[in-house]
């Protein structure tokens, strides 16, 4: 949301959140009638630590967008 008053959409860091999570090998996809929701597809079969570190991957991509320093990315 770019301003809480209006709650107007932010496609903007939507993309920028999808950008980060893809640098460090997550692939995030856009949804939403304004470009602003962001969706996690994953299989059946996914293991404990490969969404661990999915998890790990999409907290990073969050603090990265909004300037706080992530914690490691295993």
């Amino acid at each position: 949301v770019k301003d809480r008053a209006t709650r107007a959409p932010d496609a903007q860091i939507t993309s920028a959140l999808m950008a980060a999570a893809h640098k460090h090998g997550l692939v995030l996809i856009k949804a939403g009638m304004y470009d602003n929701v962001l969706r996690v597809l994953v299989p059946l079969d996914i293991t404990d630590e490969q969404l661990q570190q999915a998890m790990g991957i999409f907290d990073a991509a969050f603090a990265e967008v909004a300037g706080v320093v992530p914690s490691p990315v295993s």
